[in-house]
């Protein structure tokens, strides 16, 4: 039998022009990322080269779904950087 999981839902509170990791709560393949904040949100990698995946405007959604891993329990899977500090909604799949 598979191993069916739930959403989960999860809030993070971003600070202005800080990176902040993102650990998932649970293997995931894929998140939607909710912008609350009033600017800009970037998503980073967490590779040494800090590549750029996507930027978030204010007040959008976003599916984040890299085709090349799954994000792993207890391990960060991304950075977030926010133009402006606020509030950062995910719900993971």
């Amino acid at each position: 039998m598979p191993d069916a999981r739930a959403f989960s839902f999860d809030r993070v509170a971003v600070v202005g022009g800080v990176k902040t990791p993102v650990t998932p709560p649970h293997t995931s393949c894929a998140v939607n990322l909710i912008n609350e904040t009033l600017g800009d949100l970037q998503v980073h990698s967490t590779d040494s080269d800090n590549t750029h995946y996507v930027v978030i405007s204010a007040g959008y959604e976003r599916p984040f779904t890299p085709q090349r891993f799954t994000f792993r329990h207890d391990e960060v899977a991304f950075w977030l950087t926010a133009a402006v500090s606020g509030t950062v909604v995910m719900i993971w799949g």
